[in-house]
């Protein structure tokens, strides 16, 4: 098992990546381990505050959190982070591309019964 995130892994030889998707800039969301731990990230794009991420630059935020291995997952305006507390509302905290959230038939939850 490779100790790089998924997406930095080397792309065997013979499979062609178009430049444009290795080097594209946009919202990114992905998901990464280390063998203990999970980790959820999004980088924010297409805004004055923030252009995005490659997926190199994606990969290498994953490894810097420890992550051994990592998907990058939907990106661009469905990438959004929300929380709530225990009683409080669901909050956004990040700044979805499009400005508000976006209605999505997937995510990834984390519940915790503390």
């Amino acid at each position: 098992m490779s100790k790089e995130p998924a997406a930095v892994r080397t792309v065997p030889r013979n499979v062609r990546v178009p430049i444009r998707a290795r080097r594209s800039i946009a919202p990114r969301t992905a998901a990464g381990a280390d063998g203990r731990t999970a980790y959820l990230v999004v980088a924010n794009g297409r805004s004055a505050a923030s252009t995005g991420m490659s997926l190199a630059e994606l990969a290498g935020l994953l490894r810097s959190t420890g992550a051994r291995e990592g998907v990058n997952l939907d990106g661009g305006g469905s990438s959004t982070v929300v929380t709530a507390g225990r009683g409080q509302p669901v909050t956004v905290q990040n700044v979805p591309s499009g400005g508000t959230e976006r209605a999505v038939a997937n995510g990834v939850g984390v519940f915790t019964g503390r």
